[in-house]
């Protein structure tokens, strides 16, 4: 007869501080919701709502840069197993579930100082090598942040963001049910009745985990995180000194919405225009330079036109400098933010036949 494999555990340990601190996020976060759902592609649907989203994205695969940005985030992102921290930073208290904060994420992701790049990469703490590219990422090799920018810019404008009210949606929903649980009995009935892995009996919470690992959490609180494409067990930080997250499965329930497949819009008569005008300036600034000065019309941040036009941060400020040293943008700094807009005389360019 063969022995029962025994259940492994994660168990938080609280102290009254960290019961005090600990606060639940109530709209998605765009990283872990990037992560997650690039498991749930590669892997069997375990509910409803994420077969019907794969059903409406599996499409998107044929296109061969889909395919290549998938096969790039593979390298960090494991069917199973750890990825690495700096791939997840500490989510925006702040967030609606209606936008996302992915450009400023992003960004913060991009700007992971070169010695956390090491450390999150290292093999031992990923229990896995992985390859040339790993390496050049734990490196700070630029080309291999550019490429890994692309990949993850793509990956999340294919498959996360035209779902994203939806996965608001479900959140929302949540997070209501949680919040009045916390009104009603305290931070202690939230921690008892966050899912059916989980058990809490003061001071621990226990919850079943890919492995056997004692967190504790020291006065610093604990940030929990429901999440649209979590399933089966939740996921923590490998490194146990990084500030305390706990993602955990959303429910999708009855009266939540499924993801909806989005509608395409057909251009307005100015933005057709614009387009049409696009292959005229692509000749004279090419094709980069005029989709930034089309987008500058509406005034953005780096990390939101880096966003809009799906280019990494560094490039899109390299090329917004091209065209402010030609006259045609004009950047100005507001607190850690650089804003641009276009010039006149780049309005003029737009408008000529």
């Amino acid at each position: 007869m063969q022995a029962r494999r025994r259940q492994t555990v994660l168990r938080i340990h609280f102290t009254p501080e960290d019961v005090l601190r600990t606060r639940l996020l109530a709209a998605p976060d765009p990283m872990w919701e990037l992560v997650l759902s690039s498991h749930r592609l590669r892997k069997p649907a375990q509910c409803p709502a994420h077969a019907r989203w794969r059903g409406m994205v599996t499409g998107a695969l044929a296109d061969e840069r889909t395919r290549t940005s998938l096969r790039i985030l593979t390298h960090l992102i494991p069917d199973a197993g750890n990825f690495p921290d700096f791939l997840t930073p500490y989510p925006s208290l702040t967030p609606h579930p209606e936008t996302t904060d992915f450009a400023a994420e992003l960004e913060t992701v991009l700007a992971t100082p070169r010695g956390v790049l090491a450390r999150d990469m290292h093999p031992d703490r990923l229990g896995r090598n992985t390859g040339g590219f790993g390496r050049a990422i734990a490196e700070s090799d630029r080309a291999a942040i550019d490429e890994l920018s692309t990949a993850l810019r793509h990956y999340f404008h294919t498959f996360v963001r035209p779902y994203w009210a939806d996965i608001g949606a479900t959140i929302t929903q949540n997070a209501e049910r949680h919040g009045r649980r916390q009104l009603s009995g305290g931070t202690e009935a939230l921690l008892g009745d966050l899912g059916p892995t989980f058990r809490w009996n003061w001071p621990v919470l226990e919850t079943d985990y890919v492995r056997d690992r004692e967190l504790h959490l020291g006065g610093r609180g604990l940030l929990l995180v429901p999440s649209y494409f979590c399933r089966g067990t939740p996921v923590t930080m490998i490194d146990a000194e990084r500030r305390p997250v706990l993602t955990f499965p959303a429910v999708h329930s009855p009266t939540a919405p499924s993801p909806v497949a989005p509608s395409p819009v057909a251009p307005s008569p100015v933005a057709h225009a614009a387009i049409e005008r696009g292959a005229h300036l692509d000749g004279i600034l090419g094709t980069t330079r005029a989709r930034i000065l089309y987008t500058l019309q509406e005034q953005h941040s780096t990390s939101a036109l880096a966003e809009a036009i799906e280019l990494s941060a560094a490039s899109a400020s390299q090329q917004v400098t091209l065209l402010r040293e030609a006259g045609l943008v004009s950047s100005r700094r507001t607190g850690q933010s650089v804003l641009h807009s276009i010039t006149p005389r780049g309005r003029m360019l737009l408008s000529r036949p």
